[in-house]
């Protein structure tokens, strides 16, 4: 079983300051604890091969069940001078 989190807010970015370009997207959702989960879903997602960038041992598992996606590309203004 899921336990309802608060409203949660993921972000991806990238950015290429040499083209003074990038871009982002943002999932705002509900977060759904899903560690001790023993549906299928829960299970399946925790198989999954995450790499952690932290370097501690960090066994909470959470999913966002999204409510609204945003997202932009961001281009420069101008033209770039040569």
């Amino acid at each position: 079983m899921e336990a309802s989190l608060r409203e949660v807010a993921f972000e991806v970015d990238d950015t290429q300051p040499k083209h003074r370009t990038g871009w982002f997207v943002t999932v705002l959702g509900v977060g759904l604890d899903i560690a001790d989960g023993i549906d299928e879903t829960s299970m399946s997602l925790r198989q999954l091969p995450i790499v952690e960038w932290s370097s501690e041992d960090r066994p909470e598992w959470f999913k966002v069940e999204p409510l609204e996606l945003i997202g932009r590309r961001l281009t420069p203004s101008s033209p770039q001078p040569t």
